[in-house]
């Protein structure tokens, strides 16, 4: 039927690595599509996932820290989808996105010991829940183009903290895994006429985990945004442009410039939890000149 088409799929994988009983897994999937319109459409999907890690000479590192026996599994999820486009007739795409997966077991890094190596690591139970909202722009006579991009998003782990050849631990009965950042914007803006163009790329987050050094309850809903366990929101402004001079026989001389963090904000992206405390990059600018012979 021209209004509707399934995708139907099935994968098998398997995992042969040191120290670690053979792994495998037959993965089916399916995609249901709707052809609404000319300018709407639509999909279900769901996908069942194997995501195999990388513990190769992990056990020999790790001694140093701990005398635990049991490596990293391959994690396993079960991904749920529902998507909407729409075109509008000004030139503006949007895009709706709803999603879930369950993970069993689920995968994290984590530091080990003291130093700057990470391990990937099991975690017994991971559930993410997502919203997300995509919109783009380009007009159709101005040169000018944007789009922004905005997701909300809950990634938690509950139970048995395994694997890596670490010491099991276990962080309760629900934990803010260390990528989740609660609320995420990127808008960016471009205009380029004839020989010269302006860029600005605006990026918000609510704040990754900080490792919740009082202890404070975790909240599993989406809306559920877990201030005190997490760092202080930012923005953090880029900016960009350049300009084409044209030169005798043909060749060309452009000069452009980049400066990331222009506002200079000082910003812990992250506090330290499974992996170590990260800042943001602090201002950044870049002198670019390239000549076209």
């Amino acid at each position: 039927m021209e209004w509707t088409s399934f995708e139907l799929g099935v994968r098998y994988d398997q995992h042969i690595a040191p120290d670690v009983p053979l792994q495998n897994q037959v993965s089916p999937r399916i995609r249901w599509n709707f052809f609404i319109d000319e300018d709407n459409t639509a999909y279900l999907y769901y996908g069942k996932m194997f995501v195999p890690t990388n513990i190769e000479g992990l056990r020999s590192i790790a001694i140093n820290v701990s005398t635990a026996q049991a490596p990293t599994f391959p994690e396993r999820d079960d991904f749920y989808e529902a998507v909407y486009t729409h075109l509008f007739t000004f030139g503006l795409h949007s895009k709706l996105a709803a999603y879930y997966e369950y993970s069993a077991p689920g995968v994290d890094d984590q530091t080990v010991g003291s130093s700057a190596i990470k391990t990937p690591v099991n975690i017994e139970q991971v559930r993410t829940t997502g919203i997300e909202v995509g919109l783009s722009y380009s007009d159709p006579v101005i040169p000018f183009s944007g789009y922004m991009n905005a997701s909300l998003i809950h990634a938690y782990g509950t139970g048995t903290v395994s694997g890596g050849f670490l010491d099991i631990s276990d962080d309760g009965p629900a934990t803010d895994l260390d990528h989740d950042q609660r609320l995420s914007i990127v808008a960016g803006f471009n205009y380029q006429p004839k020989d010269w163009f302006a860029n600005l790329v605006a990026i918000y987050g609510s704040g990754l985990t900080n490792g919740n050094p009082n202890g404070v309850p975790y909240q599993t809903r989406l809306f559920d945004f877990n201030t005190p366990q997490h760092t202080t929101p930012s923005w953090i402004v880029n900016v960009g442009g350049g300009y084409t001079f044209h030169l005798e026989g043909g060749a060309t001389l452009q000069p452009s410039i980049y400066i990331t963090n222009l506002l200079d904000h000082d910003h812990l992206i992250k506090g330290a939890y499974f992996s170590a405390a990260s800042y943001e990059e602090r201002r950044n600018v870049i002198l670019k000149v390239a000549v076209h012979i």
